[in-house]
């Protein structure tokens, strides 16, 4: 039969064993835990306006909307203009608030009378989801110059 030394050695033995099972639950937990909050801020970055949402602009929008000539008198060839009404008299980009945001209306509308770009295919989502981020990120210009062409 052991000995009753015996038994509490074997008791604190087994016990200590769980105690390091739980640490490492525990570090394994947090760890994940915290792979995973990077892993959601890296997707939900910052939009830059140079090199997000000021391409996507100068692709579908600048043709219609330059300097000359723009249609509903709405130029967006710069940030400057951009941020100017046109003839709707209603904010393109309201920061921060992209639902109230004329532009991301444009663009998101089902109504093909509506939606921008005209006569074009509709913006891919992960386009109009780069402009929603932008306004809503607080629509901020971050280039050398508010008047320069965007490109």
């Amino acid at each position: 039969m052991p000995s009753s030394a015996s038994n509490a050695f074997l008791i604190r033995s087994v016990c200590r064993d769980y105690r390091l099972l739980w640490l490492l639950g525990a570090w394994s937990a947090a760890i994940v835990s915290i792979a995973q909050a990077q892993s959601e801020s890296d997707s939900r970055a910052k939009v830059s306006f140079a090199r997000h949402a000021a391409p996507i602009l100068a692709k579908h929008c600048v043709a219609c909307h330059g300097p000359k000539k723009p249609e509903g008198d709405f130029q967006l060839h710069s940030f400057a203009r951009l941020m100017k009404t046109g003839a709707s008299e209603l904010p393109p980009v309201v920061a921060g608030k992209p639902d109230e945001s004329y532009l991301v209306e444009l663009v998101t509308s089902d109504d093909a009378d509506l939606r921008m770009p005209k006569e074009a295919e509709p913006l891919a989502s992960a386009d109009i989801d780069v402009m929603r981020r932008w306004t809503a990120d607080g629509a901020k210009f971050d280039g050398p110059d508010e008047a320069a062409p965007i490109e």
